[in-house]
């Protein structure tokens, strides 16, 4: 077992339950305002992920750019991993009447 789970990122599962209303009253104990709970990719799309897909022209689906741009769409394409995952959004001295998130 594995006691510093960031030791080796990306090589070992971290997945957790979390229990969103407990993060928010925390959250509200320690003056941060809670802002919106959306699905991981709906929260993707709106912090601009889309402007991350690379042009490019290369025919070779194993380049780089190309196996770029498939993972950036994994993560948002209907059906996706994505849809699985919630992300909740608290803020903490920010101006968050216009009522967007980024």
């Amino acid at each position: 077992m594995h006691h510093d789970v960031l030791q080796h990122p990306g090589e070992m599962d971290i997945t957790s339950h979390v229990h969103f209303d407990v993060l928010k009253l925390i959250g509200e104990k320690y003056s941060l305002n809670f802002m919106q709970k959306m699905r991981q990719d709906e929260f993707l799309l709106a912090a601009g992920i889309l402007e991350e897909l690379a042009d490019h022209n290369d025919p070779n689906p194993f380049s780089a750019e190309s196996k770029r741009n498939r993972a950036i769409r994994s993560l948002i394409l209907p059906g996706g991993i994505s849809q699985s995952f919630d992300v909740v959004v608290q803020t903490k001295g920010l101006d968050h009447t216009s009522g967007k998130l980024f």
